[in-house]
């Protein structure tokens, strides 16, 4: 997995998080226009009224109810595609952590044996030097 995969599906994710974002408060406005509305009704029920107003009234109630089961349903299906996103990076993730793991041990192993053949060739160095005193 390499950087490049983790920062796309970051990005994929990040665009997920805003259209759930987005889709939630507009549910949230829907509700408190409901909620509101319901509130004006019931007012305009306990004063006298006319038949015609009560339906509009309710009619207008009804729609809203369409609007925000269609609300709730897009809501829902952004926080699906949303919680996929966070599942897929977080594997991302986790297999690029992976990889920077495996790479910083082989650069490890990489630096001991460069160390080791550093070493070796002094000995062998210290050794012929030590054999040209000798001779």
């Amino acid at each position: 997995m390499s950087k490049r995969e983790k920062e796309l599906a970051k990005k994929e994710l990040d665009q997920a998080e805003g259209e759930f974002k987005e889709k939630a408060t507009a549910l949230y406005n829907l509700l408190i226009e409901k909620e509101g509305l319901e509130t004006e009704q019931a007012t305009v029920l306990q004063r006298k009224t006319t038949v015609l107003s009560l339906s509009s009234y309710e009619n207008y109630l009804q729609a809203l109810e369409t609007k925000l089961m269609e609300n709730k349903q897009q809501t829902d299906q952004a926080r699906d595609r949303m919680q996929i996103k966070q599942t897929y990076f977080n594997e991302c993730a986790k297999a690029y952590k992976q990889y920077e793991r495996l790479k910083e041990k082989k650069r490890i192993e990489a630096d001991q044996l460069e160390k080791q053949l550093e070493q070796k060739q002094m000995d062998e160095v210290s050794i012929t030097r030590y054999r040209r005193v000798l001779v």
